[in-house]
């Protein structure tokens, strides 16, 4: 789910976003800062940087066996 055209967690939540967080299986949020405190707190969040020689820094919080980087 993308969420950076939302308008805030008013807007996430009429998406049936507690249908989609809260049931069976993964759900995948893009721009999920926008909306975090809607988030679990289990919510994995997977962050992707850009570096400056054209890769990218993949960082992995709040995984259930430990950082990840």
């Amino acid at each position: 789910m993308d969420v950076y055209r939302l308008d805030g967690l008013e807007d996430f939540a009429g998406l049936g976003a507690d249908d989609m967080i809260y049931g069976d299986g993964i759900s995948v949020i893009e721009w999920s800062e926008k909306i975090m405190e809607a988030l679990p707190p289990s919510a994995i969040i997977i962050k992707l940087e850009p570096l400056e020689d054209g890769g990218r820094r993949i960082t992995i919080s709040n995984w259930p066996h430990g950082g990840l980087s």
